[in-house]
């Protein structure tokens, strides 16, 4: 098993086996003290199309069962989740005939970003390139090519209000076609930049990196996709696409 940690937690409700966002819960009679193991690795897949937990969620592994959080999972199949404190329940309702119309919008979603993936050479830009998510900038500034990864150089001020998070683990690269993820990075002892882990809030200007798998030196085009999202009660967010050109700087 691949970076776990164990640690002893307080569950709440651990025969539901669930993590749902509950404000103001109080620890008290009827919970007990397990151990488990954190296990913030796995990938899922809703009708063939990749997710990852947000950022701040994890799954658990307690007695040989995978614990995921119940709205990551509900709302990505069309549910609500809602948490009645009085009567200590958790409420899923599910429509199905509107999971199977967000089934539909889902693939034409998909379709459409694989003709999107189809660029013209002069659609590429040199480095450095910048973005605009709300009021922040977040701008690559270069590129590292070594043996075991591909470091992408990100600068990101913050001039709103709002805090932003970078999600590195969400990150996708597509050269020649081929698609590559941030996740994919096995070989590497620590394959995240902790600087992300926390919030860019106003003012703030942060410089870090995001690893990536290992692509030829020689690699001419590059598209790079980062998720960006609002540390706010909307969460709202963003995949900003960034289209390389390196043809001159690999010369």
């Amino acid at each position: 098993m691949k970076r776990t940690k164990k640690y002893s937690y307080f569950m709440i409700g651990m025969i539901v086996g669930i993590l749902i966002s509950i404000a103001g819960v109080a620890f008290a009679d009827g919970f007990s003290q397990v151990r488990v193991w954190l296990a913030g690795d796995l990938t899922f897949k809703f009708n063939g199309m990749k997710k990852r937990l947000p950022y701040g969620q994890t799954s658990l592994i307690y007695k040989d069962r995978v614990y995921v959080p119940a709205r990551f999972i509900a709302e990505n199949i069309g549910a609500k989740v809602k948490w009645i404190a009085e009567s200590r329940t958790i409420e899923i309702n599910y429509n199905e005939r509107e999971s199977v119309k967000k089934e539909e919008k889902e693939e034409i979603t998909s379709d459409k970003s694989v003709e999107d993936n189809v660029k013209k050479n002069d659609d590429y830009d040199k480095l450095p390139i910048t973005q605009k998510f709300d009021e922040a900038y977040i701008t690559i500034t270069g590129l590292h090519f070594d043996k075991d990864m591909l470091r992408i150089y990100l600068k990101v001020e913050n001039k709103g209000d709002v805090p932003i998070q970078i999600d590195q683990i969400a990150t996708k690269m597509i050269v020649d076609d081929k698609e590559y993820f941030q996740d994919d990075l096995t070989n590497v002892l620590f394959p995240y930049d902790r600087i992300w882990f926390n919030d860019i809030k106003k003012d703030d200007e942060i410089k870090g990196e995001i690893k990536m798998p290992p692509i030829d030196k020689d690699t001419k085009k590059l598209s790079v996709f980062i998720k960006v999202r609002e540390n706010n009660l909307s969460k709202k967010e963003k995949v900003i696409r960034y289209d390389i050109d390196l043809e001159d700087e690999n010369n």
